[in-house]
């Protein structure tokens, strides 16, 4: 055997083995729990992949073993690394498949979420799963899966996907916060991401403004005030350095109008919940005039998301039902968005190693800012035409106070008994609810004169507040259940 063989032979054994282990942990999660089928389906589509690829694997060891193939023998070894490499892409989502089982969830959300996702698109799939890092994510994964199947499978891969979900969302939490039921109002903005994914409601509110217009203009003015003509660059290099400022403008507001998008959507899905969950979350974990490569900062998306909530008119609502420590809650919110930015550098956050100047993040802002009125009414209505999502009305607001007034009492806040026919509301009234209570009866922390101070008070007062709402949300979404089979029969 000469050195070739020796290594063509362990390029293919150890693909082999790797596929063997591949298939026997997804057996192994086939057999475990899972708060809903979304999961299952994932781990169902991995293991037809991972047949796929074993079959692939045979076909391509049966020809190389031929000898003749000379040159050819080599294409089809570099066959087997490329599929070796989408074992591996699969071996990624492994450890999230794990941690979507139910005893690291809150079980009583994810049918909820799961439902919503299928309102945005039916062919849905959604994995729910905490990180051991302080953020939520999204991502969907489907694309990535066809690109690079189409590329080691060729056409013979498409035919895999067809029973399976067009796409299908991984929405991640902190797993340290698994058990606070009111931050993971946070999910409705990651939502919003599948929502924007499916819809393609950013791009196309990007060009129903002009807004590739809006950044010539404003690469143009910039080039005018600061080099201009003819005594300031040459025709070539002010060319080149239009079409690098327009490129990098163009990026850092696709990223930015994709974020605002999702907050958009939260608001319109949750109302206030969507606002006070975002805008807690996003108060202390980063400087409120940090813009990065993918967000746009705190501050500027507080005063975008206060706009919202005034256009679809949660303030006059507020006003009418005397609901005044929110009103005053919204107030102070206000004052913080309006105060003067601070000039801070754009920190990088983008995957793709991007290289922006300061002109092009200053631009960038410009622009976002001159247009931000326009963005905001385009995917506001696009958003607005969505399945799942409603026109707020008075009873929205009478059914948030009436189960305000049962968290007080410490009941859980699901039930309307005001001979309705169906009493138990939805998720998104509840959320509501747990906010409006937590901001109409704060927490005293006058009271933390030692460290232990802390943990006592939260599982006193908070854990149970929030322990009463993850009951209203588990037996609202029973009783729906019940619902629609009844409706079924």
């Amino acid at each position: 055997m000469n050195n070739h063989d020796y290594f063509t032979d362990k390029i293919i054994l150890d693909a082999g083995e790797r596929l063997f282990q591949l298939e026997e942990k997804l057996r192994e999660l086939k057999d475990a729990e899972y708060p809903s089928d979304g999961p299952l389906q994932l781990i169902q589509l991995l293991d037809l992949i991972a047949n796929r690829l074993a079959e692939k694997l045979i076909a391509f060891n049966k020809r190389i073993a031929v000898e003749y193939l000379g040159e050819e023998k080599e294409s089809l070894v570099n066959g087997v690394k490329r599929l070796a490499y989408l074992v591996s892409l699969i071996y990624r989502w492994l450890g999230v498949i794990e941690l979507a089982q139910s005893k690291y969830n809150p079980q009583e959300l994810v049918l909820p979420l799961e439902e919503t996702a299928r309102q945005i698109y039916r062919k849905t799939g959604l994995l729910i799963c905490p990180l051991h890092e302080e953020n939520y994510q999204y991502a969907e994964i489907i694309g990535r899966l066809r690109r690079e199947l189409g590329e080691a499978l060729g056409a013979g891969g498409e035919f895999l996907f067809a029973e399976y979900p067009e796409y299908f969302a991984i929405i991640s939490f902190p797993s340290a916060a698994r058990n606070n039921v009111l931050q993971h109002a946070v999910f409705g903005h990651e939502l919003g991401h599948l929502a924007d994914d499916v819809h393609k409601i950013s791009e196309s509110t990007r060009d129903a403004i002009g807004l590739n217009e809006v950044i010539a203009q404003t690469v143009d003015a910039w080039l005018e005030r600061e080099h201009p003509t003819p005594s300031g660059l040459g025709e070539e290099e002010r060319l080149k350095q239009k079409a690098r400022l327009n490129d990098e403008i163009a990026r850092l507001l696709a990223e930015w109008l994709k974020e605002t998008t999702a907050d958009i959507y939260a608001i319109n899905l949750w109302g206030l919940a969507g606002f006070f969950a975002n805008a807690h979350y996003l108060l202390t974990r980063q400087s409120l005039d940090m813009w990065t490569e993918i967000h746009p900062s705190p501050r500027f998306r507080f005063s975008m998301m206060l706009d919202i909530i005034r256009k679809i008119g949660y303030y006059e609502l507020i006003e009418k039902f005397g609901l005044e420590a929110v009103r005053q809650g919204l107030d102070c919110w206000q004052n913080l968005a309006e105060e003067d930015e601070q000039e801070l550098p754009l920190v990088p956050e983008s995957i793709y190693g991007w290289t922006i100047s300061r002109t092009g993040y200053r631009l960038a802002k410009k622009a976002l800012r001159e247009t931000g009125q326009r963005v905001r009414q385009e995917i506001h209505e696009r958003i607005k035409a969505l399945e799942g999502i409603r026109e707020l009305n008075s009873q929205d607001l009478k059914d948030i106070t009436a189960l305000v007034k049962l968290l007080h009492e410490r009941i859980p806040a699901c039930e309307i008994r005001d001979g309705r026919e169906k009493p138990y509301v939805g998720i998104a009234t509840i959320f509501n609810a747990g906010w409006v209570h937590r901001i109409t009866y704060p927490r005293d922390v006058s009271g933390w004169k030692r460290p232990g101070d802390i943990g006592k008070f939260f599982i006193g007062r908070i854990r149970e507040e929030d322990n009463l709402i993850s009951r209203a949300i588990d037996l609202g979404e029973i009783c729906r259940l019940f619902s629609m089979r009844k409706e079924r029969r």
